[in-house]
């Protein structure tokens, strides 16, 4: 019987560890997508099927638009030589101003 009590403790011990381990350590998220910002482009272009449709300048920043025929799109953020990509989805359609 102390045995199993024994076990018991230990089991318990073991899973508030693993709980403390997994919540107390700090987050990764996983890196954006960077690269040049010709080298971006055609991977999205062979990839998507997806070409710019805007950019421009933001605070300092570039950003690029592009989106496919078939509704997906990509957003990249730069600096004109090199870009992550920040943002990308499904279903884009311009609403041409309505």
């Amino acid at each position: 019987m102390k045995r199993a009590w024994a076990v018991l403790i230990a089991c318990i011990a073991l899973t508030l560890a693993a709980i403390t381990y997994l919540t107390i350590r700090p987050a990764h998220a996983d890196p954006l997508p960077c690269g040049p910002v010709p080298v971006l482009l055609k991977s999205l272009a062979d990839l998507y099927h997806e070409f710019a449709v805007m950019s421009g300048d933001a605070t300092g920043r570039q950003v690029i638009i592009l989106k496919s025929d078939t509704g997906t799109f990509s957003v990249l953020l730069g600096n004109g030589k090199v870009a992550c990509l920040v943002l990308s989805g499904e279903k884009a359609q311009f609403d041409n101003g309505t």
